[in-house]
């Protein structure tokens, strides 16, 4: 499989449609400064003997300038360059037969296979980027020192005199007006050395249409980080949909290279919304939100890929919480609620809604090529084939009784499987319970009796083999369900998982669906959730409510009143 596409021209890789999210002016306007000079020379007759370059820095130095100014130069010089193709599994040493030089961004983010495979192979001809502190990811994934395969070559932060250029340079590209010459002075000390603040400020006064004054040099913060959390306030700030919003982000940065396909863009949004308030929601939702729009409109486009991304790596590190600005709290919050094991199962479950709802019809064979492959760069073969994309045979064993041509008697296949716990002790009958679930959630006459009952299936088997694709249909399917019943299956999952704060919301739910109308210990489940999570007050009142509910309980009626005895001083 090729691992490779040749670059004829740097064009290729700057502007709106680039690789590389970089102005399409950087190279015309890039400033070489004395250690840039040096670097791009020591760099140029390291690669051009046949060694092998890794351009290091740290966040926000330009490491992926200078590398196409770099790209630039030798193909100036008539080397045959090119760029390894995101999503490929193994490099080989093809490339060196043609003297092809091949670039790539961010090696710590490249797939492990690929990664050990350029080790493996001792593939030559390669520059890369990386952070300084990520250098040793390298070292742990390959168990061997970089340096034994790479040339360093260390990017600094640049001098104020040269940021200074940079704004003047980028501003005028840009059509933006510097109004006071303070605010240059202001901008300049507050980007700490980094050229990557610089550009974030002339694209964010290009998105909002504005000159630069020394009232917002003044007002934006000191360092990158603050400076996108302080982005994301102003835009986002206490916005209903706010938490959305973090999420479809926090979901982004999860994804390669932060690239995620515009339809399950606007599915992540419409199914976190939710998954928060427990409503269905139409995918043509993300449209009409407004919130969604603004900020939309600071992530980078291709449209060749039909991705967004978000601007620069910084941007991710602030949603991993590396901020401290305004909006670092509701961050922190919104990773506490969603950690990366929950986001999974939202990006599972928006694919499949953009598949199933759209893309699978479309007749934009580009666009719906495009959506596959952004999948199959993030995705395992388990989940492509519950999204759909991905065909999987369903394996019978014995005789055909699992015909999905009557879901009736699927179901009572299944009910006598998850009725009967000594089916789950054996690896074989297990598996069969679970082939029968998954016909049901694929079966279009489904009801959500049945969707509920293969969700509990799928759970039982989680429950055995802690297998997080079990967990994470579970939860799609009791999601799809949205009955009380469902919502309090989804309850004691997250309580077993330890996920106290998603149980609480999902027993909540089920007490706001009428399950505390057939069902007390839903009230008696919410106590332990609430205790749990260090919530005592709550927990006792949820225990009030399940004695009130259920008196014959005595030791739980005995344990109340213990709690609630004022303590002799």
């Amino acid at each position: 499989m090729k691992y490779f596409k040749v670059i004829r021209s740097v064009n290729e890789l700057v502007g709106d449609e680039g690789l590389w999210r970089l102005p399409s002016y950087v190279v015309d306007e890039y400033v070489l400064d004395e250690p840039r000079t040096k670097a791009l020379e020591t760099a140029v007759n390291s690669i051009t003997v046949g060694n092998n370059v890794l351009i290091i820095g740290s966040p926000g130095t330009g490491k992926t300038a200078f590398m196409l100014i770099l790209l630039k130069r030798l193909l100036e010089e008539g080397f045959q360059v090119g760029v390894i193709l995101e999503g490929a599994a193994s490099i080989s040493r093809s490339h060196e037969e043609t003297g092809i030089i091949l670039f790539y961004d961010d090696l710590p983010r490249i797939r492990r296979e690929a990664l050990l495979s350029i080790f493996r192979t001792r593939a030559k001809n390669i520059v890369a980027t990386a952070r300084t502190e990520e250098v040793p990811y390298i070292q742990r994934t390959t168990g061997e020192d970089p340096w034994n395969l790479f040339n360093r070559i260390e990017i600094p932060g640049m001098k104020p005199e040269d940021l200074r250029k940079i704004l003047i340079r980028y501003t005028s590209r840009e059509g933006i007006k510097i109004l006071e010459d303070e605010a240059t002075d202001v901008v300049v000390e507050k980007a700490q050395g980094l050229p990557v603040y610089i550009w974030q400020l002339v694209r964010e006064l290009k998105i909002k249409k504005s000159d630069l004054t020394v009232d917002f040099a003044r007002q934006i913060p000191q360092g990158m980080f603050d400076y996108v959390d302080d982005i994301l306030w102003r835009v986002l700030g206490e916005h209903p949909e706010r938490y959305e919003v973090l999420i479809t982000l926090l979901c982004m940065a999860d994804m390669l290279r932060y690239a995620v396909h515009q339809d399950l863009y606007n599915a992540i949004f419409v199914t976190a919304k939710k998954m928060r308030t427990g409503r269905e929601y139409r995918l043509e939702e993300a449209l009409f939100s407004d919130l969604l729009d603004n900020i939309t409109r600071y992530l980078a486009r291709e449209g060749i890929s039909y991705t967004f991304r978000l601007p620069h790596d910084s941007w991710g590190d602030v949603l991993k919480g590396r901020s401290s600005g305004p909006m670092s709290g509701e961050i922190s919050r919104v990773n506490t609620i969603y950690p990366s094991r929950r986001r999974r199962r939202i990006l599972v479950e928006a694919a499949r809604r953009a598949w199933n709802e759209v893309l699978k019809i479309s007749e934009d064979e580009s666009r719906k090529q495009k959506f596959i492959e952004n999948l199959r760069n993030n995705f395992t073969e388990e989940e492509l084939a519950y999204i759909g994309v991905l065909e999987k045979p369903v394996e019978v064993k014995g005789p055909p009784t699992l015909s999905v041509e009557d879901i009736s008697f699927l179901t009572g296949q299944l009910r006598s499987f998850v009725a009967d716990p000594t089916q789950w002790y054996f690896d074989e009958k297990a598996d069969d319970a679970i082939r029968i679930a998954e016909q049901v959630i694929t079966h279009p006459k489904a009801d959500k009796d049945a969707l509920n009952l293969a969700a509990v299936a799928f759970l039982k088997r989680w429950r055995e083999t802690r297998d997080e694709y079990l967990l994470t249909i579970a939860e799609n399917t009791l999601h799809r369900v949205n009955t009380a019943k469902a919502w309090y299956n989804l309850g004691l999952a997250y309580y077993e998982e330890g996920d106290y704060m998603s149980a609480i919301k999902a027993y909540e739910w089920a007490i706001k669906k009428g399950m505390s109308k057939k069902d007390a210990d839903v009230y008696y489940n919410l106590a332990l959730a609430y205790i749990k999570a260090g919530k005592i007050k709550e927990g006792v009142k949820a225990l009030e409510e399940y004695v009130k509910r259920k008196p014959e309980d005595k030791k739980t009626k005995e344990i109340l009143e213990r709690i609630k005895r004022p303590k002799k001083k």
